[in-house]
């Protein structure tokens, strides 16, 4: 007979293996933007991680909490984390803050999660309701560091819109110039960026 812990879990095999709720939703995450949405079958989702239904329904109620949850996983890993951390930067240069997000957007291939999540959007409310807040974070805090640097009114609209909008999407749509490293192309559209 299995014990009890003081949380009320089974101290067994069995609980000891269980998937967590973040592993779920990583995998989730990887399904997604590799397959589509259709990979997100909870079937399929289940033969993927060699586990059994048992184990999704662990953690979701059923495939639309799943899906809500995604949602919030993505915007939480790929907009909420980075402001926290770029927030650490405060203090310094805003330009400084400005080619610290663009790297780590870059590096941490936002435009795929992007390109993927707008396009499920589309037909799912849940999924444009957390899209619509992910972009008002992401226009909030590039908005607040163009302020930083002297912009005002319609270009510092413009300016914000066009950097978010570029970084969220356009990679994933364009083929990298082999006449740049990446370094040196980042520096150059930061001056594009900047130049009054």
């Amino acid at each position: 007979m299995s014990e009890r812990n003081m949380n009320g879990d089974t101290n067994n095999k069995t609980s000891k293996n269980r998937l967590s709720k973040e592993r779920w939703l990583q995998f989730g995450l990887e399904k997604l933007v590799r397959e589509g949405e259709a990979a997100l079958k909870i079937d399929k989702l289940c033969s993927g991680l060699k586990v059994t239904k048992g184990s999704f329904y662990a953690h979701f109620k059923d495939r639309a909490e799943f899906d809500a949850q995604l949602v919030r996983h993505w915007e939480q890993a790929f907009t909420t984390e980075w402001i926290a951390e770029l927030n650490k930067l405060k203090g310094g240069p805003p330009v400084e803050r400005l080619f610290a997000l663009m790297k780590l957007a870059h590096t941490a291939g936002m435009h795929n999660n992007d390109i993927t999540f707008r396009s499920w959007a589309l037909h799912n409310p849940v999924v444009a309701k957390g899209v619509r807040e992910v972009d008002r974070q992401r226009f909030e805090y590039v908005k607040e560091i163009f302020f930083d640097m002297g912009l005002r009114d319609a270009d510092l609209e413009m300016r914000t819109r066009l950097f978010v909008t570029f970084h969220s999407l356009l990679p994933g749509m364009s083929m990298p110039d082999p006449e740049f490293d990446l370094d040196t192309e980042m520096k150059l559209r930061l001056e594009l960026f900047l130049d009054t």
